[in-house]
């Protein structure tokens, strides 16, 4: 069992994502879109750079835009949460 945080799964050759992923990875791209406007670019970059490239490059090409559409129902707007337990206390994004 891998005990990285999730986020090291996107530059991991030994992932491996699923239409029952889609979901989460939707809500995972809208919060690190939103976070964009409110983080210094390089942080930003530096911080959630290599996800967003592995999601919108590498994932989601792999889908049908069937699929991600009919992923974009199931979103649950939680990635925002995860995030931030993520950064711990008293960080900002």
């Amino acid at each position: 069992m891998c005990r990285a945080s999730f986020l090291a799964c996107f530059a991991c050759r030994n992932a491996v994502v699923t239409a029952e992923h889609l979901p989460s990875l939707l809500d995972l791209l809208a919060e690190l879109e939103h976070r964009w406007s409110g983080t210094k670019r390089d942080q930003w970059w530096h911080r959630y750079g290599h996800v967003w490239l592995s999601i919108t490059e590498d994932i989601l090409p792999t889908f049908t835009p069937a699929e991600v559409d009919q992923a974009r129902s199931g979103a649950d707007g939680s990635a925002a949460t995860l995030l931030d337990l993520l950064e711990g206390p008293g960080e900002t994004a």
